[in-house]
Order: C-alpha cells, then structure tokens, then sequence
C-alpha cells in the first residue's frame, strides 16, 4: 500500500469526522475544567473547544498504525516525535495552567526528536554570515531548532 492523493483525502476526512466526534463527545465534559481566558491571547467569541490538536493527532495515530507494515513508512514516527509537544499543548488548552517555558521545552524536545531521529539540519541558506554559522554541526543543530519551534509558535499564534 503506498501514500496517495486517495489517502491524503481520506486522512482528511477521517479528521473531519473525529474532530466531530471528539467535540460532540468530550468538550461537555471538559469544559468544566476550562476556564475562559481574557486578554490578549482570547481572540474567539464566545465559548470555543479547544480539542483540535487532540483529533489531528488521532487522525495521525490511526492512519500511521494503518500504513505501519508500509515501505519506507514514517508517520508513525512523526506521532511520536509529536508527544511532548502535543501532552503539555493539549494539558495547557483544557487547563490553561502550564507555564509557556514548559510548553516550549516540550516544543524543543520534539524539536531534538525529529533532529536526532532523522538527522536533518538547515545547513545553508544564502545568507553568507549565517551560512558561516550554519557551517558548524552545533549551530546547524541550534538553528534548526529555532526554526522547528518558531514555526510550531508561529501556527499557535495564528491559531489564538
């Protein structure tokens, strides 16, 4: 079985519907362990469910377990280099209670994870005096880091 056009929409849809489930489901009852924030990070109206990251990482969990006896399959991997970040972002979206230092550190351990597991750093990128840095494996190592994390924060903010 290989990853198809096919497959993307049906992992899509498989989404859809779990976020349905898991919202008709579990915000009734997590809701009472919500508060309702205020100031500058509160941008919805009204009461909103913050149970979205727990059905994409659902949706990755049962599509990689499906294509886990696959050829050169590696969802199941994203999944788990995923875990630190998403338990403290999920923990922090019902409790609203863990601090952004330790959401961050969870960020740059998924960040080492993915680093470490499939040895992939930003070596260059045509800017000569970063490039020079870029050069080293620490500051290879670092910068890609920042970037993992800086877009992670990055879909956080444009998600509110």
């Amino acid at each position: 079985m290989t990853f198809t056009y096919f497959n993307l929409i049906l992992v899509f849809f498989l989404s859809l519907i779990l976020t349905a489930i898991i919202i008709k489901s579990l915000h009734p009852i997590l809701k009472k362990y919500t508060n309702n924030p205020h100031g500058p990070q509160k941008i919805h109206q009204g009461i909103v469910p913050r149970l979205g990251g727990l059905s994409i990482l659902s949706s990755l969990l049962i599509i990689s377990l499906l294509y886990l006896f696959c050829e050169n399959n590696n969802l199941f991997l994203y999944f788990i280099i995923c875990i630190p970040a998403f338990i403290l972002g999920f923990f922090e979206d019902i409790t609203q209670s863990i601090k952004p230092i330790f959401r961050l550190g969870a960020t740059v351990m998924s960040a080492c994870f993915f680093i470490l597991v499939y040895n992939v750093l930003v070596d260059k990128v045509d800017i000569y005096i970063l490039d020079l840095l870029l050069k080293h494996k620490l500051g290879a190592i670092t910068f890609t880091i920042l970037c993992i994390v800086f877009l992670t924060q990055a879909f956080n903010i444009i998600d509110g």
